[in-house]
């Protein structure tokens, strides 16, 4: 009965029990990290009561917690066992990539957060439902933190403009594959382009250079007023017509439309 189950929370003894489940899922997680299933264990995780009256729930929640954080169960991508606070989840990509230094989003983690992360603290990319090492500390690098990263000098020293057609195209070839509009959107005010003056810029704020010089000077004053692309990325842009038309899609304006 409910006063049954109700009587029944206020066990010393259950609430060892639970506070005891609490632990021996990671000790089995620690088990399985060993095993042909150590990309696949995340499927086991369980959710937490997250409740204020239940005391038998309470003590599970707290052996889950502090248990889930303590335990290396968490493969990184050289397959070596972590803990679960120790790990990034890089939801970008951009730490696989070659024209970013990894060691610059190491960097700004690590100033922005207060830890010691370091290379081997990156995920390992096989295992399954990483999203749910969230709630026990993993850290998660997402596409809103791009925002900040990307003008940021930390990224400014370790991106040149000779590199960032290479970015343009990572987020062209990730949108083109995800289609979905949403990413399409937060593009549209993500800072992920060179402009003139080696600032970033996101693609609404931006125009391509003009081609010729402007006889007028109210157009003149009028085209100054909108930062362009960088010309050394911009050199790169021309040679791709598919990425110059999706960053026209994105806001990025040619002179003829300011003037219009």
């Amino acid at each position: 009965t409910a006063n049954r189950q109700s009587m029944h929370t206020d066990s010393i003894w259950n609430q060892w029990l639970f506070q005891l489940i609490g632990k021996k899922i990671f000790d089995w997680f620690e088990l399985l990290s060993h095993s042909k299933y150590k990309f696949q264990i995340l499927h086991l995780l369980p959710n937490r009561f997250n409740s204020i009256n239940n005391e038998l729930k309470i003590s599970f929640d707290k052996s889950f917690e502090l248990y889930g954080k303590s335990k290396q169960f968490v493969p990184n991508k050289s397959s070596q066992l972590k803990k679960a606070t120790e790990i990034i989840i890089d939801r970008t990509g951009l730490s696989e990539q070659d024209f970013i230094a990894t060691e610059a989003i190491i960097e700004y983690i690590n100033r922005e957060t207060g830890k010691t992360f370091s290379i081997s603290s990156f995920i390992h990319p096989k295992l399954v439902l990483k999203h749910k090492l969230n709630s026990l500390g993993a850290y998660a690098f997402d596409l809103e933190n791009l925002e900040e990263f990307f003008v940021d000098e930390i990224f400014k020293a370790n991106h040149q403009p000779s590199q960032n057609f290479s970015l343009i195209k990572y987020f062209y070839d990730r949108d083109k594959y995800l289609n979905n509009k949403e990413y399409t959107d937060k593009l549209k005010s993500l800072p992920f382009i060179y402009a003139k003056g080696k600032k970033m810029r996101s693609p609404h704020q931006l125009m391509f250079p003009g081609i010729k010089d402007l006889e007028s000077e109210v157009e003149d004053e009028i085209l100054n007023s909108l930062p362009k692309i960088h010309k050394e990325v911009n050199q790169q842009i021309e040679n791709n017509i598919e990425i110059k038309l999706w960053l026209e899609k994105l806001g990025v304006k040619e002179s003829e439309q300011i003037l219009e």
